[in-house]
């Protein structure tokens, strides 16, 4: 996509320069400007040297002759090429992570967006809701083909954010006479906000949601951008550039859940999501990282072991296991011993404490008996020791390893495979759905089937 136009800063219009816009999958967010937009404090030429250029102001601008409205959110400074003889023979580039763009003008400065809308696009079969009925209706010469839409009760959840719903929309791509007539039908997820929000909330949530669906529902397509609305404008797109995880083609997408098994609960589940996001952080995000495109398996890997381990720290507490009464003894005692300086005795107290802490092994084997019951100990036993070998090997060891050594990228693959299940139902868990569905997800989904039959081949499923 490129644009071509006149910007300048948001809150000041007095300014405005020639520019190109550009946005790709591989450079992102870039505005070329063909002269210099001035920075706040700016006397002379060789004060933009020496100013501070975090924190800018979003850049506004509108492009010829399409006549679209287009906002940088956030940009920061990338390079300039200065002409000190005659600044306006000057170029600067700016680069952003996100970006607003509409037919029509639109001001998003302070807490001014009053709705959020996802497109579900590739998502129709995971919420099978299609309303459509085709009859034939036959005249003298002919059968004609009858679509009617059934009005689909509004799916609709109350949540503290304010009103979540599903929306519906039909269109007709091929306008022009034709034998054919495709009938699309398209669903929004929409948020409207019970307190209208600012732009940089909009993104944080947006990068929530896309992680959300990628761990509730597929792993293997992401939800489109939002458009946000304003009192002034019903209708801006917003464009967030997301890492890239590896889709599947259409026909292919394997889901996690199905929304009509969750559908009632789907409100308290999006909000619960939502609100532990902050606690769990990297418990729940390195999920959805382990699924970048182009990622290497022992990043992977790493992923995965450190995100089920950050999960259970924030599930049980960081000293689950530390018995405070006795580690309250051995402090009195050893401030006893006289030989002991105070740096040596807190060595001493730091090991001890350590030592209190779960181990990687039973912070695995907490997870999986909330997920699920039916398992064989000793082989399970075995599998986490694999898993804590090669984790050990990759963050601890290096050297030349052979393939029967626990350092092999296809055995570690094979166990980011086996653990995705535990640690894709773990999240489900602690977000709040209950233990026997859980249970059934983990047996029957067909987004954790590669996992669930290592976990089998490991024997530790019980077939």
């Amino acid at each position: 996509m490129e644009r071509t136009g006149k910007f300048w800063w948001l809150n000041d219009d007095s300014t405005k320069i020639s520019g190109t816009f550009s946005f790709t999958k591989r450079k992102g967010v870039l505005l070329s400007l063909y002269g210099l937009l001035p920075l706040e404090g700016e006397q002379h030429p060789f004060d933009r040297f020496k100013l501070k250029k975090s924190n800018l102001q979003n850049i506004y601008g509108e492009s010829h002759p399409q006549y679209e409205h287009i906002c940088l959110i956030n940009p920061f400074h990338w390079n300039q090429n200065f002409d000190f003889s005659c600044t306006e023979n000057s170029t600067e580039t700016y680069k952003a992570f996100s970006y607003a763009i509409s037919k029509q003008p639109f001001d998003i400065e302070g807490n001014v967006i009053s709705s959020i809308s996802w497109p579900l696009k590739n998502f129709e079969k995971w919420l099978y809701l299609f309303s459509g009925q085709v009859k034939y209706i036959r005249n003298e010469k002919e059968s004609i083909p009858e679509v009617t839409f059934d009005p689909m009760p509004l799916k609709k959840w109350d949540i503290s954010l304010g009103n979540l719903y599903l929306k519906r929309h039909w269109s007709c791509p091929n306008s022009i006479p034709s034998s054919s007539i495709l009938i699309e039908e398209q669903y929004y997820l929409t948020l409207d906000f019970s307190e209208k929000k600012g732009i940089n909330y909009c993104i944080d949530l947006s990068r929530r949601i896309f992680r959300f669906f990628l761990t509730f529902v597929s792993s293997d397509v992401c939800i489109s951008n939002p458009e946000i609305k304003t009192d002034n404008n019903p209708c801006i797109k917003l464009n967030i550039d997301q890492q890239k995880i590896k889709e599947t083609k259409k026909d292919f997408v394997k889901f996690v859940t199905f929304f009509k098994d969750i559908e009632s609960e789907f409100g308290e589940l999006f909000q619960s999501y939502i609100n532990l996001y902050d606690t769990y952080l990297s418990g729940f995000y390195l999920y959805p990282s382990s699924l970048i495109r182009g990622i290497f398996v022992e990043q992977q890997f790493s992923n995965i072991v450190c995100g089920l381990e950050a999960l259970h720290t924030h599930r049980y507490g960081k000293n689950p296991d530390i018995d405070e009464e006795k580690l309250s003894h051995i402090k009195d005692e050893l401030r006893k011993v006289t030989s002991l300086n105070n740096r040596e005795r807190q060595k001493i107290i730091d090991s001890i404490e350590y030592n209190m802490k779960p181990n990687l092994k039973k912070r695995f084997l907490d997870l999986f008996h909330e997920i699920y019951g039916d398992y064989n100990e000793e082989k399970l036993n075995g599998f986490l020791d694999d898993v804590i070998k090669s984790r050990n090997t990759i963050m601890h060891y290096g050297g030349p390893r052979s393939t029967d050594d626990p350092y092999n990228v296809q055995r570690i693959q094979l166990l980011s495979l086996a653990l995705t299940p535990i640690y894709v139902c773990s999240v489900l868990r602690i977000v709040g759905i209950e233990k026997e569905f859980i249970k059934n997800i983990f047996l029957k989904s067909p987004a954790l089937y590669e996992g669930r039959s290592l976990l089998e081949q490991y024997g530790v499923l019980k077939k």
